[in-house]
């Protein structure tokens, strides 16, 4: 089946025409060839519902570049500040992305909103796609330069984290011809942003703005940022890295064969993603335990750390979960000799896992639990069983001195309890406030 063949039954399909497809191909083609009057007659002749599949022409038509076509569909009344269902992008996006200025023109002068919200910026769009020529235009004809993207990211803030250094360039020098306080783009979080995603030109490009053209700025937070900035380099580096790249699209897809090939070709096993994983703690946050059992017979360092905040060994994120492979997870990296006694802040393993079974299960409303309460409960005991069955210190303190029958006894289940005293958990013991484990009963 040809591109073009599929593409006017997809048609078809989307204006619920169940004939020969022939309605759907001359639609496509008036479409495609931007034969307006054509397909105007087409609408009359088949008393087509503009009002209800109108967005679909649309979409179609500003894909094509069909202006005319357009111009028809609004003059019959169609809405352009609207769109078909929530996966597809309002008419004047849509355009900005696909870099058709001539429809963005027309597009803002029929009446679209120029400054939607969150992803749906046309200036947003315009700039994530490099279509530089348009955002200029859509910021001269009034795009508010500083829309919020969503709760974390500015437009200025999500153009530097992606690495758009003329885009960033661009809303700065507009914020100036505007004579806009260039303090209101909220550049130190631009800043921040730059450094954590390692875009070394932006970082500088916003430094020397800050220099030039504002007054009151404070000064330690590049210097403070510029650790966060070494790692952010680091971390492109291996995002940009092809093979990296392949053994992640490997692991994702749950691809062993192709993950086998990667590792008998020589790549180092033990290499890190541009988010501070291992390959193993990528696959244990993903549940592909046919992942895990292939790299740990490959001979994988089960012991490295994760560079998150969290500084996890491969075992002590594991513990973290209670989804249906956690435990073949938890017992493989076991099997395979992983310390049941690391420990981050002082909570080992066992802790962390009696510790998540209270905050994913017991400390959440039914609702929001899946899968079933009783399903992650399931799970989370027979993690714990396992960390005992394989030696974990039953009475290792945190930093707050509390001990795993400490912590679960807010959990109220007997049957761990049991488990833990069965094991020697030490029902005298203090923590550092001097609570024994029945303070902690609820």
């Amino acid at each position: 089946m040809s591109k073009t063949e599929a593409s006017w039954q997809t048609l078809a399909l989307k204006i619920n025409f169940n004939l020969d497809g022939q309605i759907g191909e001359q639609l496509y083609q008036a479409i495609h060839e931007d034969q307006a009057h054509h397909f105007h007659n087409l609408l009359h002749k088949n008393k087509i519902d503009v009002a209800t599949y109108g967005p679909v022409f649309l979409t179609e038509a500003i894909s094509a570049g069909s202006l005319h076509t357009i111009q028809l569909l609004i003059h019959l009344e169609l809405s352009i500040n609207w769109k078909y269902d929530l996966q597809d992008e309002y008419p004047l996006t849509q355009a900005c992305r696909l870099g058709r200025l001539d429809i963005v023109k027309f597009l803002i002068q029929a009446g679209a909103n120029i400054n939607l919200s969150g992803y749906e910026s046309p200036l947003w769009a315009a700039i994530n796609s490099n279509h530089l020529h348009i955002a200029e235009f859509l910021i001269n004809s009034g795009a508010d330069i500083n829309i919020e993207i969503d709760d974390f990211y500015n437009l200025l803030g999500i153009a530097a984290d992606k690495g758009h250094l003329e885009g960033v360039k661009l809303l700065t020098e507009s914020a100036i011809h505007q004579s806009l306080n260039p303090e209101l783009l909220n550049i130190e979080l631009a800043l921040h942003h730059a450094a954590i995603s390692g875009e070394a030109e932006i970082f500088s490009y916003l430094v020397n703005f800050c220099t030039h053209q504002l007054e009151f700025f404070d000064y330690s937070a590049i210097d403070d940022l510029q650790d966060t900035l070494q790692i952010g380099i680091i971390r492109k580096s291996r995002r940009e890295d092809p093979c990296i790249s392949d053994c992640l699209k490997a692991v994702a897809e749950n691809d062993i064969t192709r993950l086998q090939e990667l590792i008998a070709s020589g790549i180092d096993i033990n290499l890190y993603t541009d988010k501070g994983y291992t390959l193993l703690h990528t696959a244990i946050d993903q549940e592909s335990i046919g992942v895990v059992h292939v790299l740990l017979d490959a001979g994988i360092d089960y012991e490295l750390q994760d560079e998150d905040c969290f500084h996890a060994t491969p075992l002590l994120m594991a513990s973290r979960g209670n989804f249906p492979h956690h435990p073949e997870i938890v017992e493989a990296l076991l099997r395979a000799g992983a310390d049941v006694k690391a420990n981050h802040k002082g909570m080992t393993p066992l802790m962390i896992a009696i510790n998540t079974y209270f905050k994913q299960i017991i400390d959440v409303p039914e609702f929001f639990v899946r899968p079933s309460r009783e399903a992650r409960r399931r799970n989370a005991i027979q993690v714990i069983r396992l960390l005992l069955q394989f030696c974990s210190e039953v009475n290792s303190q945190d930093l707050q001195g509390r001990t795993p029958l400490m912590l679960a006894a807010p959990t109220n289940d007997s049957i761990l309890m049991q488990l833990l005293l069965f094991s020697g958990a030490a029902p005298s013991l203090q923590d550092t406030a001097g609570k024994t484990y029945v303070d902690y009963v609820p």
